[in-house]
């Protein structure tokens, strides 16, 4: 019976050392700000834009203005770094509508909350 306790303790032990590690390439960015394609970050954030309902308005891509891009950490996880997502910040060309949201360093919009920019690691882009 001893030996048995001691096989299950030990197979415990040997499956617990294989667990996943959450920090490992999953939260290391590909691109970093100075890497950014610009066209393609413009392009997803005029198309995120375009995809919120504003009642009574047509708005075009032409007006999406002030576009800013900055790299973003998480205010629960600063510690983490940067892990690869963007905080876009936007308006309208007629001043109705000012908005954020994230994009990955695959260009997908992403709608998370409680995401900072780092105000040295912004560009802006029009």
């Amino acid at each position: 019976m001893k030996k048995l306790l001691m096989a299950l303790g030990a197979s415990f032990l040997l499956l617990a050392g294989c667990g996943n590690n959450e920090t490992d390439t999953e939260s290391a960015p590909s691109i970093r700000i100075e890497d950014l394609d610009q066209a393609k970050a413009k392009s997803a954030i005029v198309e995120g834009a375009l995809d919120m309902n504003f009642p009574g308005r047509d708005y075009q891509e032409a007006d999406i203005i002030n576009i800013e891009v900055c790299e973003s950490l998480h205010i629960d996880h600063k510690s983490d770094g940067f892990t690869g997502k963007f905080i876009t910040f936007w308006e309208t060309s007629d001043g109705e509508q000012r908005n954020h949201f994230l994009i990955n360093d695959n260009y997908e919009v992403e709608k998370i909350a409680n995401y900072d920019k780092i105000p040295d690691r912004c560009v802006n882009i029009d």
